[in-house]
């Protein structure tokens, strides 16, 4: 095979050429590698560099400065110039890129631009929520805009701007003072400022109607005014006229509008409320008013059927039919006219004051039950205070009637639904005017309960009486809260009294102490001296008798002219008697009976002869005490006290026969046994007498169902009736006694003293069978006791003590 022919040897590659960035760095590594070669170069190198970069820097904001300071002046006029011609989207570009500067001027005029351009996007809107929500923004960008300022030239324009959004926005009250500073600038639109203020004046919680009136006719006095406008203005103007009560000037307003056959149902709505408000103005039996009712009527209903299309100005006219309804006294129809424009319409400004009139009619029908839940419905759909804007109804005007319902529940003893309507008021009133109406509306309660329910009824069911004991109690804290959110106003003192006093009235003396002591540390004079008397009583009532005297004592050393001293001399008594101070206690008590200021028609002197009665008593000097109580109860027979200070006399002299008896027992003659038994048996024959008239008294009156304190006495009257007999050795009647009781405790451990005491009385009549038979019959009522029966309560001895003493006694 013949060799394959030798190919030629390929030509080596030119090298390629290295590109800009390898022979830069190709330098770098030189230049890095020559400052490393010595110390010297080094140095050099890095000086080098230094100055190298700070040279760029300073040339770099030397220049940035130039084109910013350049471009910024630039931009501002022309953003303003493209404003002023109406180039809204140039504009808003330019405004834009204003933003990135610092300086507050030129930051300002952008947001001002910005401001007014959605201002005039939010006029633009078709739904009145949205134009309310985009003058919220624009008044935000015009707002922060004037506090970083703006050129002088654009300031009255800002504040136009910023009052007109602010309005339209719903913030009445903040664009006022913008646009009656704006209005004085000759180049601002006047009429349209008028108009503003005008709606400022009127949408708000508490409408200056007499201001927008001002504004209105200012309005009226442009003689360019359009047609449109102007008609649109004498509605507004008559509308305000009204609501001033005004009829003659309206009337005279609304015949300036002239026929405009599309705006026919607000002229009759308008011309109807004319005559109503005339006619409410007249008296009731007035020869005017019913002509006057009946032509109100036909303009209303003209008005419905102006407007097929149910409009406002329909929903008002409903209202206003319903109003009309209410002034003829036809209740029923007024009541259907507020009730179906409040179900069909709740929401709005119409619905919200039928809701109000619905209630009312309801109060004036005394359907309270009703009218609590149309007022419930009401309160639940309205507004908060700050955004509660309704033509028909000024926020001050609900408050107030709110506060006479409130008050008319009160006023008829409705005291739970005065309650439920306070938790209704939360987000109308200040939480200071709720707890003081609760503190006034429970302490009415209070007062209520407590009182006796007819003439002469001495009797009070126990139940109300701790009911009403505790609305007082109630209401002492309400009033103590009242006086912690009043601390600082000139009200607070009071506002401690009464809740120390309705504290005293619900028998929480600790409370009542409390509040008293503070009371007298914040008033320097007033009540003083009976709110020492008062803290005394609060401490004797829990038991803190010398805490007692000490207050007292102040109060008659301190102020002894007070009418409070009198009392204060009881009181101490009392606390003296508990001491044991028996001679203090005679002598405050000798200082009111024989003092020159009191009378004994006065309740002082009164309540001294009985409590000196009670003194004596307790101290063993037992016809002192018979005579100054018979003293008392002759006096005053109709006095509480009478009843418990019989019972008093009937024990004085049960207890005094007990020395005449003793002696009788120790006498040595039979002349001086015979002389006491005389006494004794004289002491006993009138203490049967008390007890009995005691007894009756009581029975007579219910026995003392609901009052523990007659039920105890009337308990006492028939064992102590039961003892006299058995002392006056009559032991069969007073067996009879016993039994007649026995019947009326048969579930009570206190049958088992009766029981004793039968036994007792049958052992005397030589009867001891039945003597056993009775201890017999006591054993088993006790056990047929309940096992938690508190035995101590009734009588002196435990369950266990009564079972080993029958045991003893059936051995008899």
């Amino acid at each position: 095979m013949p060799d394959a022919p030798e190919t030629a040897a390929s030509p080596e590659p030119t090298p390629a050429k290295p590109s800009l960035r390898a022979r830069a760095g190709d330098a770098a590594a030189k230049f890095v590698a020559w400052s490393r070669a010595s110390r010297r170069n080094m140095i050099l190198a890095a000086s080098g560099g230094v100055t190298l970069i700070a040279v760029s820097l300073a040339a770099w904001s030397y220049l940035v400065r130039l084109a910013v300071d350049a471009g910024s002046q630039a931009t501002v006029e022309a953003l303003l110039t493209a404003y002023d011609a109406h180039q809204f989207e140039d504009a808003r570009q330019i405004a834009g890129r204003m933003q990135q500067y610092a300086e507050a001027d030129k930051f300002g005029t952008a947001l001002f631009v910005m401001g007014a351009l959605k201002a005039d996007e939010a006029d633009d809107e078709f739904s009145p929520e949205r134009r309310r929500a985009m003058h919220a923004v624009a008044a935000r960008y015009l707002q922060k805009a004037r506090s970083l300022g703006v050129p002088a030239d654009r300031e009255a324009k800002l504040q136009y701007l910023l009052g007109r959004s602010l309005i339209m926005g719903h913030q009445s009250t903040a664009g006022i003072d913008l646009l009656e500073s704006a209005i004085q600038s000759p180049d601002m639109p006047r009429t349209e400022i008028h108009s503003l203020l005008a709606t400022a004046y009127l949408d708000r919680s508490d409408p200056d109607l007499q201001r927008a009136l001002a504004h209105l006719q200012h309005m009226l006095d442009d003689a360019a005014l359009a047609p449109e406008l102007r008609s649109d203005t004498v509605f507004r103007l008559t509308n305000v006229l009204l609501r001033l009560n005004r009829p003659d000037p309206a009337r005279h307003a609304l015949g300036l509008a002239g026929d405009q056959p599309e705006r026919k149902a607000e002229r009759e709505l308008l011309s109807g409320r004319i005559r109503l408000v005339e006619a409410e103005s007249l008296a009731p039996d007035a020869p005017q008013r019913g002509p006057l009712l009946d032509e109100a009527d036909a303009r209303l209903r003209e008005a419905l059927e102006a407007d097929p299309g149910g409009t406002a100005v329909s929903r008002e006219t409903m209202y206003w039919l319903g109003r009309c309804y209410a002034a003829r006294g036809q209740a029923a129809e007024a009541l259907a006219q507020y009730q179906r424009l409040g179900k069909l319409y709740g929401d709005t400004a119409e619905g919200l004051a039928a809701m109000l009139g619905a209630a009312e009619t309801y109060r004036d029908k005394r359907d309270f039950e009703h009218a609590l839940a149309s007022y419930q419905s009401l309160l639940e759909l309205a507004p908060p205070p700050s955004a509660f804007v309704n033509p028909l109804i000024t926020l001050a005007d609900l408050r107030k009637r709110l506060l006479a319902a409130q008050q008319d529940f009160v006023d008829v003893g409705r005291y739970e639904d005065a309650v439920a309507m306070l938790d209704m008021f939360r987000d109308l009133f200040s939480r200071t005017e709720i707890v003081e109406l609760q503190a006034v509306t429970e302490a009415r309660w209070g007062a209520a309960l407590l009182a006796p329910r007819a003439a002469g009824d001495r009797w009070r069911i126990a139940d109300d009486q701790r009911e009403g004991r505790r609305h007082y109690r109630i209401a002492g804290r309400a009033f103590e809260d009242l006086a912690r959110l009043r601390f600082s106003q000139r009200e607070f003192p009071d506002d401690l009294w009464q809740a120390a006093e309705n504290y005293f009235a619900g028998q929480s003396y600790t409370s009542a102490a409390r509040v008293y002591q503070e009371y007298l540390q914040h008033e320097s004079r007033s009540r003083n001296a009976l709110a020492l008397l008062r803290l005394g009583q609060s401490h004797i009532a829990v038991s803190q008798h010398s805490l007692a005297v000490e207050a007292l004592d102040e109060c008659i050393v301190t102020y002894p002219r007070s009418d409070a001293v009198f009392q204060a001399r009881l009181e101490s008594a009392r606390a003296h008697r508990e001491l044991g101070k028996y001679d203090e206690a005679e002598r405050l008590l000798w200082t009111n009976l024989t003092g020159d200021n009191l009378m004994p028609t006065s309740p002082e002197w009164r309540d001294s002869k009985f409590e000196l009665g009670r003194l004596y008593y307790q101290t063993a000097r037992y016809d002192d005490a018979i005579r100054e109580i018979e003293e008392a109860v002759l006096r005053y027979p109709e006095h509480s006290e009478t009843l418990l200070a019989n019972y008093t006399i009937a024990r004085s002299n049960h207890r005094a026969s007990e020395a005449p008896a003793r002696r009788m027992r120790e006498a040595k003659t039979e002349n001086e046994r015979q002389k006491n038994r005389v006494a004794m048996n004289d002491y006993l024959e009138r203490a049967l007498a008390t007890y009995g008239d005691v007894q009756r008294s009581i029975t007579l009156a219910g026995g003392g169902d609901h009052d523990p304190l007659l039920k105890m006495l009337l308990r006492n009257c028939y064992m102590m009736r039961g003892a006299v007999l058995f002392d006056l050795r009559r032991f069969d009647e007073a067996r009879e006694a016993y039994s007649g009781l026995s019947s009326l405790y048969q579930n009570d451990p206190f049958v088992l003293e009766i029981q004793v005491q039968i036994a007792s009385c049958l052992r005397r009549l030589d009867e001891p069978v039945k003597a056993r038979l009775a201890i017999v019959q006591a054993q088993q009522l006790l056990a047929a006791l309940p096992a938690d029966a508190n035995f101590l309560a009734s009588t002196n001895f435990s369950r266990q003590q009564w079972e080993l003493l029958l045991d003893q006694m059936t051995g008899w």
